[in-house]
């Protein structure tokens, strides 16, 4: 119930602001408001059916497949997304889409499709002393990009899931990074700042998945980290946080233009 209601506000929320989903033309308002719908379908993982999650007994943590965290790739290689999740925080995985879990860590025998079932009275209370609930977890999010190069998409590690912490993986486009046109042309791409967008969009999957209640975590408390140019770029993330100038490449891609707006106003009473 609680989902259906997030959603309707989400949807409200698109058509009232008239949000542009690819940000160029005189497309009429209508068209607009379909594109960006298509594009919260897509980025709803509630949706995709190809998501699979995986158990791992000894870190007992779940971990999502890596899935493109934007409705419009350019390389969907290197524009996925990949979280982790400490299974403290789920009770198991909903196969048939009635809101129980059917598989559980105890019964887990290989990868599963389905959604997490999440348990909002769960408690971690880590090494360090802290508590957390599901919907207090930080998230922290891994950026690669050693010496500003790609970062192929990669699964999550299960590494913070001891300290109750939500931990998320992304690729990204880099300084040597090509595609082909539509005349079967090459050419470069992921010059400045296309890398830091694809790990900024990274960060909006999963905060807008969490808003929808298919993730656990605070999207208030996301924490970014990374080596030599990926720390460089954990830096860049933090620094720029929700920087506007940034929005015309994240929208490009296809990812939710409003989702600032959304979560300013579903947080807020």
């Amino acid at each position: 119930m609680k989902r259906k209601q997030i959603t309707a506000i989400i949807t409200a929320m698109t058509m009232v602001l008239g949000i542009t989903a690819c940000g160029a033309g005189n497309v009429s308002a209508e068209q607009e408001n379909k594109e960006q719908t298509e594009i919260e379908s897509t980025l709803n993982i509630s949706n995709n059916d190809e998501i699979t999650w995986s158990y791992d007994n000894q870190s007992d943590s779940w971990t999502m497949s890596v899935t493109c965290a934007v409705a419009n790739p350019e390389l969907p290689d290197y524009q996925g997304v990949s979280v982790n999740v400490p299974g403290a925080y789920i009770k198991g995985i909903d196969t048939d889409g009635d809101g129980t879990e059917d598989v559980t860590g105890k019964t887990y025998s290989e990868e599963v499709n389905g959604q997490l079932v999440i348990d909002d009275s769960a408690k971690i209370t880590n090494a360090n002393g802290q508590t957390y609930t599901a919907s207090t977890a930080p998230v922290i999010i891994n950026t690669g990009a050693a010496g500003y190069s790609v970062q192929e998409n990669q699964k999550a590690s299960s590494g913070n899931a001891a300290y109750g912490y939500i931990n998320v993986a992304c690729g990204n486009r880099g300084k040597q990074s090509t595609a082909t046109d539509e005349n079967g042309e090459k050419y470069y791409t992921g010059d400045a700042p296309l890398c830091l967008v694809d790990q900024k969009n990274a960060i909006r999957f999963v905060k807008y998945n969490i808003i929808l209640g298919n993730l656990p975590g605070n999207i208030e408390y996301f924490v970014s980290t990374g080596g030599s140019g990926g720390g460089a770029h954990a830096a860049m993330v933090a620094a720029t946080s929700d920087n506007s100038d940034y929005f015309p490449y994240e929208v490009e891609a296809g990812q939710l233009e409003s989702i600032r707006m959304k979560m300013e106003l579903i947080q807020k009473p």
